[in-house]
């Protein structure tokens, strides 16, 4: 069996064992094809030509037509006044689409999302708890239930690392490490409180580097994390104009951070010992409240806590904040930090 068409445009032959002169019974001759759009596209189908040799010996050839299907991007936002989560649709351009409110689950004051494979964790602040729910193809969130993990103060970020869920508390300082099992649920659980945090508000990762957001504070706690997941060798980072973070966001070599107070985001270069230098306002404009950044497909998009509206920005070529627009919908009801998947 031999393929005999060109593929289309961003459809490649990526593993396989074509071609395939003989073909013993029972036995198969496969090829995995990868599509990497350039922009986005709806679903639709690939036409596939190809020649084979019966076992008669007679030559023939047939087409096939590969359905593929465009999966959905969502960004979901946790409403802590309305003890609920907005999910929208990203569109082709990017933009919110589609918006509806969710309760999966009883929450009481959640206040951030972060979603990896299947899995969504919600932080429930007010009720000192984590939630699972498992995110479908439609973006509907269900089968939650309570992880399990009690914060002893006020839980506030999380991210997840190499199978493990990382959870700060933003009362006290400490981290809560846990590792993510199959069905999602967290076992395994132990509390550090790494030096120079406090008041830690957000936490994310860069190769062996963490950092963890201060919610007061001019500075970003930055550590090394050692093959079991924990965390050593803490310092504090000085940010020069900072004057507390709710959310940090990782692209490339750059770190951002939201600067609450001043209504604008900072953006620092990661330097190879995980470092942060040349720390400059990164120049988004109209935010009201900065409090939740992702960063997605080019854009950063903000949640904004003083306007209940979310902000979307241009990563330009410098990695800094052009374009900005803010969207009169969804309405948010003083929204926390978002995730996009």
């Amino acid at each position: 069996m031999q393929l005999i068409s060109a593929l289309p445009p961003e459809w490649t032959v990526s593993s396989g064992s074509l071609p395939c002169p003989t073909l013993a019974a029972g036995a198969t001759c496969h090829a995995t094809l990868t599509y990497a759009p350039a922009n986005a596209l709806a679903s639709g189908t690939v036409p596939i030509d190809f020649t084979y040799t019966d076992r008669f010996g007679v030559s023939g050839s047939a087409s096939v037509a590969i359905p593929y299907r465009a999966r959905n991007h969502f960004f979901y936002v946790p409403n802590r006044s309305a003890a609920n989560v907005t999910r929208c649709a990203l569109d082709v351009n990017g933009d919110p689409a589609s918006c509806v409110n969710l309760t999966p689950t009883p929450l009481i004051y959640p206040v951030r999302i972060a979603l990896e494979g299947n899995s969504a964790y919600v932080v429930d602040a007010t009720a000192r708890k984590v939630i699972h729910c498992a995110a479908d193809a439609d973006g509907d969130l269900t089968n939650c239930f309570d992880t399990g993990v009690q914060m002893p103060n006020y839980p506030s970020g999380i991210a997840i690392r190499d199978g493990m869920v990382y959870i700060t508390d933003e009362s006290s300082g400490a981290v809560q490490r846990c590792a993510a099992d199959a069905d999602g649920s967290l076992s395994g659980c132990s509390i550090m409180t790494p030096a120079a945090s406090a008041l830690a508000s957000s936490i994310a990762f860069h190769g062996d580097a963490m950092y963890v957001g201060n919610a007061a504070s001019s500075n970003l706690t930055r550590c090394t994390i050692l093959p079991d997941g924990t965390p050593t060798a803490c310092t504090s980072e000085p940010i020069a104009g900072m004057t507390g973070t709710s959310s940090v966001a990782i692209s490339g070599t750059y770190l951002y951070l939201t600067n609450n107070g001043n209504n604008s985001v900072f953006r620092c270069t990661i330097n190879a010992d995980s470092s942060l230098s040349g720390c400059v306002n990164a120049g988004a404009s109209g935010l009201n409240g900065p409090f939740g950044l992702a960063l997605f497909g080019g854009y950063a998009y903000l949640s904004n806590l003083n306007s209940n509206a979310l902000s979307r920005c241009t990563l330009d070529g410098a990695s800094l904040l052009t374009n900005c627009t803010v969207y009169s919908q969804p309405a948010l009801n003083q929204p926390g930090v978002l995730a996009i998947w």
